[in-house]
């Protein structure tokens, strides 16, 4: 019985649709395709056999999609995605399914990084944007018994409880890291995490001491997270629009917390303490990648030691500001 499948001419060529002056830095192969990373965009190219794979269309293309309009020059793709790539070339082969199960940790964690990103700048837009009203009239919005009232962010509460709840939803993420060791920390649980660990690896182990460190922020956005989600009486999030104080001076949007353990009555910036807690997430994700990953590097030959180079600030590429740097050196050897 013959085949149904039409033929398909195995040649052929591809323009990626890259922006004047950029240029592919990266590509990988992945389960949904290639992914290819440029200086300014992430894609994903997937081959005619990939989306027609019996073959119905003999003229079937090849599909490119836009996956980020971010690439390696972005702190928050360089530090994540490619930074544990970059990393587990050098730890597992590419037919060992642990790479791509943490390939796939750190593509989630760089989406909800991204995803956070645009709504704080979204916020930053709308407030610079009110701002610039407010101060080309702004005796009429400061002077007299009762001045003009300031033009309201619509979407800022929502906004800023999508942001809380996608600081939770990125740590979540980051759980699936502890499989690589086995710690038996149950997915989306951070918040359980470091009991596991402890039960584990014991009270002094490096990475409960970097937990520690980071516990403080992180009891406070899972709080703020689950107020959003689960509001009560005594338990709520305000949200403040740009609002006229009694000095009369102009305030940015803030936000406060009451809760039962972590209260925080006072106006928090706004824009300032998310800027804070997505560095903080993400320098979170590497150090916890680094901490895990040491756990599971293989025996090198006599000799040799694993070297991992925390490359300062001041010193990284900035087409792909990677911050650590995984290689192979002599034992007892001196490394600069």
């Amino acid at each position: 019985m013959g085949s149904s499948k039409n033929k398909r001419d195995a040649a052929g060529s591809l323009q990626l649709d890259l922006r004047e002056g950029d240029s592919v830095q990266h590509l990988w192969g992945t389960a949904d395709g290639l992914l290819v990373i440029s200086r300014w965009r992430t894609c994903r190219i997937r081959t005619p056999d990939c989306i027609d794979p019996d073959r119905q269309h003999s003229d079937a293309p090849w599909q490119q999609s836009i996956v980020f309009e971010l690439g390696t020059e972005s702190p928050l793709v360089a530090r994540s995605l490619v930074q544990v790539q970059e990393v587990l070339k050098s730890v597992w082969p590419e037919s060992d399914g642990r790479r791509s199960a943490t390939f796939d940790i750190a593509f989630r964690v760089l989406k909800a990084l991204l995803t956070l990103d645009r709504i704080i700048n979204r916020i930053r837009t709308e407030t610079e944007a009110h701002v610039e009203v407010v101060s080309a009239s702004i005796e009429q919005y400061t002077v007299g018994q009762a001045p003009k009232p300031i033009p309201p962010i619509l979407t800022l509460e929502e906004d800023f409880k999508s942001f809380a709840l996608e600081v939770r939803q990125c740590l979540n993420h980051m759980t699936d890291i502890f499989d690589l060791i086995d710690a038996g920390v149950s997915p989306g649980r951070f918040d359980l995490a470091r009991e596991k660990l402890k039960k584990k690896f014991g009270e002094d182990a490096a990475i409960l001491r970097m937990l520690e460190g980071d516990a403080r922020w992180i009891e406070l956005w899972i709080a703020v997270a689950n107020t959003v989600k689960h509001p009560k009486k005594t338990e709520r999030i305000v949200v403040n629009d740009l609002r006229l104080l009694p000095d009369r001076r102009i305030q940015l949007p803030t936000w406060q917390l009451f809760h039962s353990t972590r209260c925080l009555d006072a106006p928090q910036a706004l824009l300032e303490s998310a800027d804070i807690v997505i560095q903080n997430l993400l320098g979170l994700f590497e150090n916890l990648f680094v901490v895990v990953i040491d756990q599971v590097l293989p025996a090198l030959p006599s000799g040799l030691q694993w070297v991992l180079d925390d490359i300062p600030e001041a010193e990284r590429d900035p087409k792909c500001p990677q911050r650590y740097l995984l290689s192979i050196g002599m034992r007892n050897a001196r490394h600069a």
